[in-house]
This record gives structure tokens, C-alpha cells and sequence, in this order.
């Protein structure tokens, strides 16, 4: 589940949608399953999602059995790119991948928090914009 720590103004229930919708759209087994949206008591938003192990930057350091041999490491990077190349072919930019949104499953990839997603104008040849977690 994802909650929203305070109510959404008008620019967070936009994002929030555009997330929604982005999500929704999304049907890939390396792309985390969005099932639907909920309130909190006091009318917070929270979004109802595919549970998941934990995520990516947990499972490589913090795993008690031994470490991911080459083979798993490169065939957990195939499946990240699998799940990109779809949600691309979908019209759509993730813009913040990060070891913190893949999340794994049985082992496996999870694309995760479409909060910076955008869909692509396909009438626009080119468009610029910035994106991603800052780097502290």
C-alpha cells in the first residue's frame, strides 16, 4: 500500500491520478499490479498494491542466504529492462528508477511508484523535462 501522509491539494490529486491512470494501464509481470484505491478514516488517499518482498537495494545487501550469484544479478537486470521496454511500449517514461523502486517478489523484479511517470505526446518530436529523486 502507498498512503499519502497529508490530504492531496489540487496539484497532488492530479499527479496522484496521472499516477493511477499510469499504473492502471500496466499489465507485465515486472511492473508492480496496481488492484485499487482507498481512503484512510480521515480521507487520506492510499493506493492498494501488489505486495512485494521488499525492494531491490534491501534484497542485494541485506539477504541472509548467500550473496546473488552473476547469472541472478544479470537476469534480474533482464527483467528490469523486460518490464521498461514494455512500459515504454505503452507510451510511457518512468523517470526515477532507482534501486529503491524495483521491488522483488519471489525473486523476481518488481517496477514500482509511478509518481514521476508521464505518458508521451506522440504529436511532440521531442520533449524535455526533469525528473528523478535528488541526489543527497
Amino acid at each position: 500500500m502507498k498512503e499519502w501522509t497529508k490530504k492531496p491539494g489540487d496539484y497532488e490529486r492530479t499527479a496522484m491520478q496521472r499516477e493511477i491512470d499510469i499504473q492502471k494501464s500496466l499489465n507485465h509481470p515486472n511492473c508492480l499490479q496496481l488492484y485499487g484505491m482507498s481512503k484512510t478514516d480521515d480521507g487520506k488517499p492510499v493506493l492498494v498494491m501488489e505486495l512485494a518482498d521488499g525492494c531491490l537495494a534491501d534484497y542485494t545487501t541485506k539477504q541472509k542466504k548467500p550473496r546473488l550469484t552473476n547469472a541472478e544479478k544479470c537476469r534480474i537486470i533482464l527483467e528490469i529492462a523486460e518490464g521498461l521496454e514494455y512500459v515504454h511500449s505503452k507510451g510511457c517514461i518512468h523517470r526515477d528508477i532507482k534501486l529503491d523502486n524495483i521491488l522483488m517478489k519471489d525473486g523476481h523484479p518488481k517496477i514500482a511508484d509511478y509518481g514521476l511517470a508521464r505518458t508521451l505526446d506522440p504529436t511532440v518530436s521531442m520533449q524535455i523535462t526533469f525528473a528523478g529523486s535528488p541526489v543527497l
